[in-house]
């Protein structure tokens, strides 16, 4: 365990829509096998500094053993620290979730289903991104090749045989979904109210992405150069085509609404 991430940190995980109905209908946080990720040297040491030059190593009598055991008995959750990012990123959604949803909870809120479900036997913790000294081999499932470093991985390992999943309340730990903007705007509606019947609570937890709905000031001078005002409302609104102009703001098909 590590107490070393503030309870307040804001994580978030990309997930396609069969895992995101999963979690939510099922109560349960599936755990990856690390051996099986898609990354070869994902959990694993590599004796290359920078470079590209090999590293002499000295390696502690038994290590390698002792990683190999560590990392074939990991089971993992991975998140990304948004408290770190500060924002979506669109090459995370490419890699992760194209066409899928990102949800956002916090790191005390995972810390403590974890607790409940494995005590003692998990630990939390930031990916390491470049190792450039042998490591103790229980950090060896935290290590990611440095040029993932960009996606802030915050890793969960448990560290129990058998472990498969964190039982959890779905409405309780997660705060916000995400909608990809890779979806047209008829799939947002559909899969917003499909949501919103089969868990009607989380249904004011979805929101559109802000990627998507970034308005450029090029788009807006455009529109600016042919705007009328309306005659039925008393010259009060201003419209060209889909955009109105009024004394409350810029209005536009698909732009977020406060809930």
């Amino acid at each position: 365990m590590t107490d070393s991430l503030p309870d307040e940190t804001v994580i978030g995980r990309y997930v396609e829509l069969p895992k995101l109905l999963d979690i939510l209908l099922s109560n349960r946080l599936y755990l990856a096998k690390l051996s099986d990720f898609e990354d070869p040297l994902d959990g694993e040491f590599t004796s290359w500094g920078s470079g590209g030059h090999a590293m002499q190593l000295d390696l502690p009598q038994g290590w390698l053993q002792a990683t190999t055991r560590a990392r074939d008995r990991a089971r993992v959750s991975c998140w990304h620290d948004f408290t770190a990012l500060g924002s979506e990123a669109e090459f995370l959604w490419r890699r992760y979730a194209h066409r899928g949803f990102l949800m956002r909870t916090t790191v005390e809120r995972l810390r403590r289903y974890a607790e409940a479900a494995y005590s003692g036997a998990w630990r939390l913790d930031k990916a390491i991104y470049l190792a450039t000294r042998v490591i103790p081999a229980a950090d060896i499932v935290f290590c990611k090749q440095r040029a993932y470093r960009p996606e802030q991985e915050i890793r969960l390992v448990i560290d129990e045989p058998g472990a498969s999943e964190i039982k959890i309340d779905a409405l309780e730990m997660i705060d916000s979904i995400t909608l990809s903007p890779a979806l047209e705007e008829w799939e947002q509606s559909c899969i917003s109210r499909a949501i919103g019947q089969l868990i009607p609570e989380m249904k004011s937890r979805i929101w559109p992405s802000e990627i998507r709905h970034a308005f450029p000031l090029r788009r807006m001078l455009e529109h600016l150069k042919e705007l009328r005002v309306d005659p039925e409302v008393g010259g009060r609104i201003i419209t060209h085509g889909p955009m109105r102009i009024s004394a409350k703001g810029v209005d536009y098909p698909g732009r977020p609404r406060s809930k």
